[in-house]
């Protein structure tokens, strides 16, 4: 196995817990919109407050994910290039 190799593992991971994150976003999104729905026009302060809070969540949680992932591709194919040079 290349060292690319491993940076495009870890970016592959990325992707797949991007695709889950957003599903998730998604879940949230459609039953928060039926409460709020169901709640009326009153409910609008507070809609707005808890989309704005949940898309910031949900944007930070992806990034950290993704930007950990990408880390530790980076660290495994360093160390994958150190035992390569030991050996």
């Amino acid at each position: 196995m290349q060292r690319e190799e491993i940076r495009s593992l870890a970016e592959l991971a990325g992707e797949g817990t991007r695709v889950l994150t957003t599903l998730v976003r998604d879940l949230h999104s459609g039953i928060a919109r039926r409460v709020f729905c169901v709640i009326g026009p009153v409910a609008k302060p507070v809609q707005v407050v808890h989309n704005t809070a949940a898309g910031v969540t949900y944007h930070t949680v992806d990034r950290a994910i993704r930007g950990s992932l990408q880390g530790a591709g980076a660290l495994a194919a360093e160390a994958w290039r150190d035992r390569k040079s030991v050996v």
